[in-house]
Formats: structure tokens, C-alpha cells, sequence
């Protein structure tokens, strides 16, 4: 099984231009899986109640994305699991040519718990379980001293440039990445890698 299908579902909502796409659906934004661990999760629209809530899954190191096409905005979030089980995701706003900036705090949600968040329009977000996949044929393996080509190669889609930042155990690559702990660009001015 290939982490595109279990990090999660290409859902559209037509009416009101939501969309829950898996990582490598967009291009070069990715994030390096760190265990066979998957947590699932919904989203559900409280202001849209014609919208079904979307269900979705994400390995461990992943990022699942929503957009919402009416505001042209895209939200990801990457999935880390704590010391006691509990998913933790850590917010970002991903730009138009794949660049991520952290767009908040690292939230703790407990399984069962909805938070109510807000990117332009308002959704909720709960944490339904956390369990161990199969991933036989993507490996966990150390990102430190492997380029972000290479990676973009395992976990990501190929084609442009290319940049990771590790941070608290999560390493993210996109053309470029800007997150509490360090930042880095494939776009032009700058590239520092953490």
C-alpha cells in the first residue's frame, strides 16, 4: 500500500469548493513519515450543514491538506502522536506554489475531542484513533544528511525544487518551508536547512 492512499482521501465538496487532498496530490509538499503509525480523523463543516463530514487518514510524519476554493486558501496539517497516544497536529498555510509557513501552534487533541478551527472559513476537527499500518514498501528511515531530492523521490512527487526542515521530530519539505524552529527556500534568495 502506498502512503498517497492512506494519507488521505481526495474528497470534493462542489458546493461550497472543499477539498481534503492527500499530500501528494499538490506537488512537492510533503512530510517524511516517522513511524507505521496512522492516526484517523474528521472534518466537519458546522457552517455548511449540507456538507458531509470528511473522514481521513495520515501516517505519522505526514501532512494532510484542506482548501477551500471560494478563498483560493489551503491549510495543512502535519500529524505527530505524543509520548501518552495523542495526536498532535502542527498548522500551516501552504501558498499557491507549494511554499509552507507554520501558521499557529503545535495542538494536542484528544481522540474523541472536537476543536473548532478557523483558515478563512470554520471547521471542526476531531481525532477519532490512532493505529499501525503497513507500509512495507515506503520504510521509515532518518531524513538527517538525505538530500530533499532523494526524500521527494520516497515520499513526495518529483519535478521542482525542493527543500526539508526538521523540527521536534517532524520534517517537512516543500520549494520552501518556514517553521518556528528554522526555515529554508529552493525559490531563489535564500536556503538554509535546519
Amino acid at each position: 500500500m502506498r502512503v498517497a492512499k492512506f494519507a488521505g482521501l481526495m474528497v470534493a465538496a462542489a458546493a461550497a469548493g472543499v477539498a481534503c487532498l492527500p499530500h501528494s496530490a499538490l506537488g512537492d509538499v510533503f512530510g517524511v513519515p516517522v513511524s507505521d503509525r496512522v492516526v484517523e480523523a474528521e472534518i466537519a463543516f458546522p457552517d455548511h450543514p449540507e456538507l458531509s463530514p470528511i473522514r481521513f487518514t495520515v501516517r505519522e510524519g505526514a501532512i494532510f491538506t484542506i482548501g477551500n476554493e471560494a478563498t483560493s486558501r489551503r491549510d495543512g496539517w502535519a500529524v505527530l502522536v505524543d509520548s501518552a497516544g495523542k495526536p498532535t497536529f502542527r498548522p500551516f498555510e501552504i501558498a499557491l506554489n507549494d511554499a509552507v509557513r507554520q501558521s499557529g501552534s503545535v495542538m494536542t487533541i484528544p481522540l474523541g475531542q472536537k476543536v473548532e478551527l478557523h483558515a478563512g472559513w470554520s471547521y471542526e476537527l476531531t481525532a477519532q484513533r490512532v493505529f499501525l499500518g503497513s507500509f512495507s514498501d515506503l520504510p521509515v528511515i532518518n531524513p538527517r544528511g538525505v538530500s530533499p531530492e532523494k526524500l521527494a523521490g520516497i515520499f513526495g512527487k518529483t519535478g521542482g525544487g525542493s527543500c526539508c526542515v526538521t523540527c521536534g521530530g517532524l520534517t517537512l519539505c516543500a520549494t520552501s518551508v518556514d517553521m518556528d524552529c528554522g526555515s529554508c527556500s529552493s525559490l531563489g534568495h535564500y536556503y538554509r536547512q535546519i
